[in-house]
């Protein structure tokens, strides 16, 4: 009986070996079997296919000498790795003996013993989904420069118009056209900015406002003859970064609230130095928050600025609400604060 026993569990042995070989020849990638020193011991059917050299030619050979023609394993092999954990390492490799790119896996095999004996090295064929990656970051590149060109040109072109109305302001006698016309200038200005800033950020989805911001706030400077002596301006972003149909409408209302304290919220000597606080967060909701605070001689009480004649205050309104669907809040203590809310960013 004992006998029967020994010689099934014998045949079982045999029969198991027998399928590991038979799933060995048949998977349909380049696999070899290694020793630690990189020698091949077994190749299956498609690593000869795809070599055109026959087993007995492969076998005692280094892997990296078949595949790479090089007298040394290269450094980002995978098998270097499985040599120094002894745990399952892979990674993607350009194969020379191959002709394309790989992802080439490699397992250990431990002994009954638990002692690490030999390496499982498989290959597969990855040069297709490579040439697709490089085809998608070459047409990637050439529509980002597309991108920067068109942002270049619009922003271009927005100055041409600025200057048109330059020209023209010095044609007018009348200095409420004039105004009239040189804030027109400066809302143009704030949005040749967005695109100016588009042109020259790493990406086009989001735009940081601090560097925006700057630059409108220099801009406004030079157009009404200020600096920050007589009116300080203190920025803080905290990092907000928005894409463009945000970053756009929210550059011509911070043009407008700027706008309005350099014309109207320090009238006299008393109230200077001035100062304005600009501060922008952006909630865990991604709720935006803008406060606009100046501790100037502050809008009347009475003053409403859904109904009154100031086409500023009216654009403010128009953006904030109806574009942007946000709120604002007026608070009138030690000068002026605008608090504007607007959903999801």
């Amino acid at each position: 009986m004992q006998k029967h026993i020994d010689h099934s569990q014998s045949a079982s042995r045999s029969n198991l070996s027998m399928d590991w070989v038979n799933v060995f020849e048949a998977i349909g990638h380049p696999t070899l079997i290694l020793d630690p020193d990189h020698c091949i011991l077994k190749a299956n059917k498609a690593t000869i296919a795809a070599t055109g050299v026959d087993e007995d030619s492969l076998l005692g050979k280094k892997c990296y000498e078949v595949f790479h023609g090089t007298n040394e394993p290269p450094c980002n092999c995978p098998m270097l790795a499985v040599n120094d954990s002894g745990e399952f390492n892979y990674g993607e490799m350009e194969v020379q003996g191959l002709g394309g790119w790989y992802m080439v896996s490699c397992t250990p095999v431990f002994d009954d013993s638990s002692e690490f004996s030999n390496i499982i090295h498989i290959t597969t064929d990855i040069s297709l989904q490579k040439e697709a990656e490089r085809k998608i970051a070459s047409e990637l590149k050439e529509k980002n420069v597309l991108l920067r060109e068109i942002h270049h040109r619009v922003k271009n072109n927005l100055q041409v118009i600025s200057s048109l109305i330059n020209l023209q302001i010095y044609q007018l006698a009348d200095p409420t056209l004039k105004d009239a016309f040189e804030e027109t200038q400066n809302r143009i200005r704030s949005m040749a900015f967005i695109h100016q800033e588009l042109y020259q950020a790493e990406s086009f989805a989001e735009i940081p406002l601090d560097r925006y911001i700057d630059h409108l706030v220099s801009h406004l400077y030079r157009a009404y003859n200020l600096n920050q002596e007589i009116i300080d301006i203190t920025i803080n972003t905290n990092g907000v970064k928005l894409s463009m149909d945000y970053a756009m409408p929210l550059g011509l209302i911070l043009n407008e609230l700027i706008s309005n304290v350099f014309k109207y919220a320090f009238p006299e000597e008393q109230y200077l130095p001035g100062k304005v606080e600009i501060n922008l967060q952006q909630r865990q909701d991604d709720c935006l928050e803008l406060s606009f605070k100046d501790n100037g001689i502050g809008i009347p009480s009475d003053l409403d600025i859904h109904n009154n004649n100031s086409f500023g205050m009216y654009l403010i309104s128009l953006l904030v609400e109806d574009q942007l669907k946000g709120r604002i809040e007026v608070l009138r203590k030690a000068g002026t604060e605008f608090k504007i809310s607007i959903p999801a960013c």
